[in-house]
């Protein structure tokens, strides 16, 4: 199958940087995510050794996904792998986050490394060059609603130099209301109401996360997570993470990504 290269700013909004692209499923996959990676990177005037790492872990990602996903799973052929490229943790522990999306949910991180990709490196050369990395079920960030696929991300994060906090003005309303665009972007039933003059997104299936002081807050179990309207994104991600792990355990389903589902 042929595809079409396209770019997507699925949260478009003053002061947010996230990239999502759809990548060529065959073999031209690894060189056009490194190149879009590389580029990228250098626009955010990051340092060069930075970049070298954050390009050689997305070609393993990336050669991995083609020859153990894409080229054995010819039914999948239809349904475009992603790469998404955002920033996170600004003014705080900043970090670059990298994941490749691919719409099979299986993974067997214990397959030996010799053959996880075609160096014959596996990703044991990630693991050596980046501050963290894992795999969890997700959906797809392309598409718009209706038409976002299931799947799972493997994912990298590497330390970078602080950057300046996203400067975002949203009230508490409007914060919600970007929230609940971004879930159901993904195809992540929710809802958007008012919880005693504040601002409250409920996740089906999952929690209820308030908009207040410039922050989203949500409970999981004992769990209290507080993070910064300016990281949109990572909480889109973590909040599609959780729906997603809840969604497969009730259907019963034997994906083995839950043996690794850090939160990236």
């Amino acid at each position: 199958m042929t595809t079409t290269l396209t770019e997507a700013a699925p949260m478009a909004e003053p002061g947010i940087h996230c990239h999502a692209w759809a990548l060529p499923s065959g073999d031209t996959g690894p060189g056009v995510a490194r190149g879009l990676l590389r580029d990228t990177l250098r626009q955010w005037r990051l340092p060069d050794e930075l970049i070298d790492d954050a390009v050689l872990a997305v070609s393993e990602l990336t050669a991995n996904l083609v020859q153990h996903v894409m080229s054995k799973h010819h039914d999948l052929r239809d349904r475009s792998p992603e790469l998404w490229l955002y920033r996170r943790g600004a003014g705080e522990r900043d970090q670059i986050v990298c994941k490749a999306f691919d719409p099979l949910r299986d993974w067997a991180p214990d397959t030996p490394a010799d053959e996880l990709d075609e160096h014959g490196r596996g990703l044991s050369i990630v693991d050596a060059v980046v501050t963290d990395w894992g795999c969890h079920l997700t959906r797809s960030m392309l598409g718009g609603p209706g038409r976002s696929v299931p799947g799972k991300a493997v994912w990298f994060a590497i330390d970078a130099p602080l950057a300046p906090e996203p400067t975002v003005a949203w009230t508490a309303p409007e914060a919600a209301r970007l929230l609940q665009r971004a879930l159901v972007t993904r195809d992540i039933p929710c809802r958007r109401d008012q919880d005693g003059g504040r601002a409250v997104v409920s996740v089906f299936d999952g929690p209820i996360v308030r908009c207040e002081e410039r922050t989203f807050t949500w409970m999981l179990g004992r769990e209290l997570t507080r993070r910064p309207y300016g990281e949109l994104v990572e909480v889109t991600e973590r909040l599609v993470q959780i729906h997603e792990q809840r969604t497969a355990r009730t259907a019963g389903s034997s994906t083995r990504a839950s043996v690794n589902t850090k939160e990236g």
